[in-house]
């Protein structure tokens, strides 16, 4: 089974890419996190023989950046998907944090997290070291 997705780097045409018009903020505010509605398609496939698998490039065909007045329910319902795919209402953070998703940029945990010296584990296991299960 297939357990990567790729996305193509291409946005698409003018009248469907809602994001062109925010470049400006876009540059002028780089780590504030947004919310977007995408509409994708397979574009294409690429087949990875050494680890048995096919992985589908995700190509954006319509993509609009959530309006302010929006963002709240377009949240909820982002909790809600990602309950129905894990059972979780949101992804584990460390005890006694919140979730590192602010929508309104101030980047209030980020700058917490910091002072408070929270790191994260990362797997620096190879993908063939991850594929073979070395721990």
């Amino acid at each position: 089974m297939t357990t990567e997705v790729a996305f193509s780097g291409r946005m698409p045409s003018e009248n469907v890419n809602g994001l062109k018009e925010h470049a400006k903020d876009l540059l002028e505010n780089p780590r504030q996190l947004r919310l977007v509605i995408a509409v994708v398609d397979v574009e294409q496939a690429t087949q990875k023989f050494d680890k048995g698998i096919t992985v589908p490039r995700l190509r954006v065909r319509h993509i609009e950046l959530v309006g302010e007045k929006n963002v709240a329910s377009v949240q909820k319902l982002l909790a809600k998907e990602l309950a129905a795919r894990t059972g979780a209402d949101q992804l584990p953070f460390p005890e006694g944090t919140e979730a590192p998703v602010d929508f309104e940029g101030d980047d209030e945990w980020a700058e917490e997290a910091a002072q408070d010296n929270v790191t994260s584990i990362v797997d620096s296991r190879s993908d063939e070291e991850r594929d073979a299960g070395v721990q």
